[in-house]
């Protein structure tokens, strides 16, 4: 088998994988189905991937370590909190708009029960530069003095709600809204105006 079927077929397990999991959770999804959508054999899947739980945490490092790159292109040679926060917000922004699927996913399974112990450590790697800038933040008074997670998290609440809001079509996300939910996400983790 050359390299560019195992790529290709790999890609397609997990491209199939991460529809039908937004779609209908990761218990309402079974290997064969993923298999079946992937245009693979139920073996073939497991040449790649041993369960699959090992295919959800191959999907969020995969998303993760996609997001990560545009993070750090986003805010490389910001060194002001409020530069580095809307570098951080627009590399977010733009990753959803790109890969909404992924995004889903993401916001989806963060959390899962059944994210490994190592899946854990390289996605907290991965993140550790968003929640220094938080942790900096509140140090330096520039964000509330309240934990660094529950700033980030109202960001996440904010970036998410307008994302939804464009998928169920309720209304038209334009950079202009993206802006006005930027300003209105520092306005509420932010000392300063």
């Amino acid at each position: 088998m050359d390299v560019q079927s195992v790529v290709d077929k790999r890609e397609a397990i997990e491209d199939a994988a991460l529809a039908l999991f937004v779609e209908q959770g990761f218990h309402g999804t079974t290997v064969p189905e993923i298999a079946r959508r992937a245009g693979v054999g139920t073996g073939t899947l497991y040449l790649y991937h041993s369960s699959k739980d090992e295919l959800l945490n191959a999907l969020l490092l995969r998303w993760c370590r996609t997001l990560a790159v545009g993070l750090a292109a986003a805010t490389r040679g910001a060194t002001a909190p409020r530069a580095v926060f809307a570098g951080f917000w627009q590399a977010a922004v733009d990753f959803s708009e790109e890969y909404p699927e992924a995004w889903a996913f993401m916001m989806q399974f963060h959390d899962s029960p059944y994210i490994a112990e190592e899946t854990r450590r390289e996605m907290a790697s991965i993140k550790a530069p968003v929640v220094a800038m938080f942790y900096n933040g509140v140090e330096q008074g520039v964000f509330k003095p309240l934990p660094p997670e529950l700033l980030h998290a109202v960001c996440v609440g904010i970036m998410s709600e307008v994302r939804a809001l464009a998928v169920l079509g309720q209304t038209t996300v334009t950079g202009e809204l993206w802006q006005a939910a930027e300003a209105m996400a520092w306005e509420a983790i932010s000392c300063r105006k």
